[in-house]
């Protein structure tokens, strides 16, 4: 697909609109932080675990944070 044709779909702005308005989320800024700062920690506790339990907690928690994540961001485009 070309710009034209995405622009032509109303999924893009018209090019003279680009650039004047400012970007906005309606998603709060405080849980994507929380979620980002929790990823090395889940992250430490797969390495640590070396494929015990602990492992696989760091991996629900990679897990459940990516899903938590990923919500957040859909529910700010809507």
């Amino acid at each position: 697909m070309s710009l034209e044709d995405l622009e032509q779909a109303g999924i893009l702005l018209p090019r003279k609109e680009w650039g004047t308005r400012d970007i906005h989320t309606e998603v709060a800024k405080t849980p994507l932080v929380v979620l980002g700062s929790l990823v090395p920690v889940s992250a430490t506790l797969m390495y640590v675990g070396n494929g015990n339990w602990v492992t696989w907690i760091g991996l629900g928690l990679f897990f459940a944070q990516m899903v938590a994540f990923t919500w957040l961001s859909l529910r700010g485009i809507q």
